[in-house]
């Protein structure tokens, strides 16, 4: 979990001095406490210092991620939005970058994280017609009914035929969002992809936003103002004018009383668009126009907290 630091306090949260430092190191992770990691890949995010955070990245220039970092800071409403970027570094010959913790100087966190979007795949993911037969325990582990007879008989499916099953037997399809995890501190628990796997209506969503919040009107209310700024910020940037913005995510973060951040991570499948194309996040994806449905997915959540909790 990360957070902001440039134009931070229009988010909600307290901002630290943002440093300059971007250079490659090889260093060592320190041995520092644990943090709340909600979705995403295990172990692709350690702390690197009481206040920072390391995410693994590749060792590409190109990296879709630091790039994202990079280019989204040097817009200032949309840098409000973003975990302070520090630095590439390396360590034993991972590459990582090192951003600010979201949730540094919160005594009582709480932490929902959504995927946005109707599309969360790259069209490059799903050209490949070769069947999986790990993508088909993934399926029916989740729906034992979900494949055809000619893939029981396989036992195995393709990428594209998974990921389309995923996003509709989530809120993904519906929606253009779903909930990967949420942390609510004192709660016994905390609910993880797994756990929400099986969430694919609104009706089901509506409890876990209202458990998030526990009904304070403001903190619905601060994250409704932050979000309608974010959507209108996002509508103008010149980065996701032509950047697709697959697999990003919301973090909502909060003290439980009146501190609240809204937050987007997620940026690995972020690729700029070909000889200038326009993505409007917005609307139906067709093969080859890049949309993924990131604008519709907050739509949805603004009407949900305005409407239904």
């Amino acid at each position: 979990m990360m957070k902001d630091t440039i134009s931070g306090q229009l988010n909600g949260l307290p901002s630290r001095k943002a440093d300059n430092e971007t250079e490659c190191r090889n260093e060592r992770i320190p041995n520092v406490e644990p943090f709340v990691q909600l979705a995403g890949h295990p172990g692709t995010l350690s702390k690197a210092s009481s206040k920072t955070l390391y995410k693994e990245i590749s060792s590409s220039p190109e990296c879709p991620e630091l790039k994202a970092y990079v280019e989204l800071h040097r817009e200032p409403f949309m840098s409000q939005f973003l975990a302070k970027f520090h630095r590439r570094v390396e360590i034993d010959g991972q590459f990582y970058i090192e951003i600010d913790d979201l949730t540094s100087g919160l005594s009582r966190v709480c932490i929902i994280d959504i995927k946005l979007g109707s599309r969360t795949f790259l069209e490059k993911e799903v050209s490949a017609t070769n069947s999986r037969n790990d993508l088909y325990k993934k399926m029916i582990k989740v729906d034992p009914k979900a494949p055809t007879e000619t893939e029981h008989a396989a036992q195995a499916v393709t990428k594209l035929r998974y990921m389309q099953f995923r996003e509709k037997s989530s809120t993904s399809q519906l929606l253009s969002y779903r909930i990967e995890g949420i942390h609510i501190h004192g709660a016994p628990k905390l609910e993880t992809n797994a756990d929400l796997k099986r969430i694919n209506k609104e009706e089901q969503v509506i409890p876990e936003f209202a458990r998030f919040f526990n009904s304070n009107r403001i903190l619905i209310r601060s994250a409704t103002d932050k979000l309608r700024l974010l959507r209108r910020c996002i509508s103008t940037s010149p980065y996701f004018r032509q950047h697709e913005a697959v697999g990003t995510s919301l973090l909502i973060v909060h003290d439980q009383v009146s501190q609240l951040g809204v937050y987007l991570i997620d940026f690995a499948k972020n690729l700029p668009t070909p000889n200038g194309m326009v993505v409007h996040h917005q609307g139906e994806w067709l093969l080859g126009n890049k949309e993924e449905g990131l604008l519709d997915g907050l739509d949805n959540i603004i009407r949900l907290l305005l409407f239904e909790i």
